[in-house]
């Protein structure tokens, strides 16, 4: 529970840091609507990310596996996420990692995607609670099952013993990686396309005798 009120106060003084720093700019078109809805976009972003692992905590035994199903969970949403801003955008509607921007701080301000963000992580940080509840102390809801009775001599190095205690988290950043790598790839080919359709860019790199995308 302090570790709850911590991230709580954390993002609290986010909201409060960020806003205040925004406006501090005296600029017209950052106003304290805007800036207050901008901070509490980042504010509910850490706080959807902190009721996902603690419900993960409450499930899983291990912190390895914890922090393997957290990335995860994060990492698809970031990836559906992503895809469906550039093919569907209706579709992102669908995603929480989505409503943080898709109310256009400063522009529209549209609190309904807060709000809607807001009451996911009710329900998520709810159903961690419960489970909490329900379980003995140190244990998890899932029981982590039995493992070998003798450690393989590659298990007695340090470095196999580092890499089957982060094994999850360490596969789900290599599979992250190759994802974000495929979809950064994919846009190369539209580059030289972008430059010539703008006339700045395009007198930016006018001197440049390779092309932008070598």
């Amino acid at each position: 529970m302090e570790t709850n009120l911590l991230v709580l106060l954390h993002t609290v003084l986010t909201i409060i840091l960020v806003s205040g720093i925004l406006v501090s700019y005296n600029v017209s078109s950052i106003d304290l609507k805007g800036s207050l809805y901008f901070a509490c976009s980042l504010g509910l972003a850490s706080l959807l990310g902190a009721s996902i692992a603690y419900l993960c905590a409450q499930i899983f035994a291990t912190s390895s596996q914890t922090r393997g199903i957290f990335f995860s969970i994060v990492g698809i949403l970031y990836v559906l996420r992503a895809g469906t801003d550039v093919s569907n955008l209706t579709l992102s509607k669908f995603n929480p990692l989505a409503w943080t921007y898709l109310g256009h701080p400063f522009y529209q301000n549209d609190w309904y995607y807060l709000i809607g963000l807001f009451l996911l992580i009710l329900v998520v940080f709810s159903i961690g609670l419960v489970l909490e509840s329900s379980r003995d102390l140190g244990s998890s809801t899932i029981a982590p099952k039995k493992g070998k009775t003798k450690a393989s001599k590659w298990l007695a190095t340090p470095l196999g013993f580092f890499f089957y205690l982060n094994r999850a988290t360490i596969i789900s950043w290599l599979l992250a990686d190759g994802v974000i790598a495929l979809m950064y790839g994919s846009i190369y080919g539209d580059i030289d396309t972008f430059v010539s359709s703008n006339k700045l860019i395009s007198q930016m790199f006018a001197n440049n005798s390779t092309t932008l995308i070598n």
